[in-house]
């Protein structure tokens, strides 16, 4: 993961990989828009998704900017997909 962690600055809470929109953070009542991926949100991934590779996650900033489609179930759960 030596790209992944070239890539995405680190902060103190994990490695920001990208910005959601300014509708996905109203909907979400969020204080930021950075999206932080903590270490142990990326071991977890990595043990179980070994099918997706570093290129996969070199793809986030992407993904999280730009949603297409927002759908909101519930108070807390919130789906953004490309």
């Amino acid at each position: 993961m030596e790209k992944f962690i070239d890539k995405y600055p680190k902060n103190k809470f994990g490695y920001e990989v990208g910005k959601i929109s300014v509708v996905l953070s109203e909907i979400l009542l969020s204080k930021t828009k950075i999206v932080t991926f903590s270490k142990e949100s990326l071991s977890k991934n990595l043990l179980h998704h070994p099918d997706l590779s570093e290129n996969d996650y070199l793809m986030l900033d992407a993904i999280v900017g730009k949603s297409h489609f927002i759908a909101k179930d519930g108070d807390r759960t919130v789906a953004s997909v490309k």
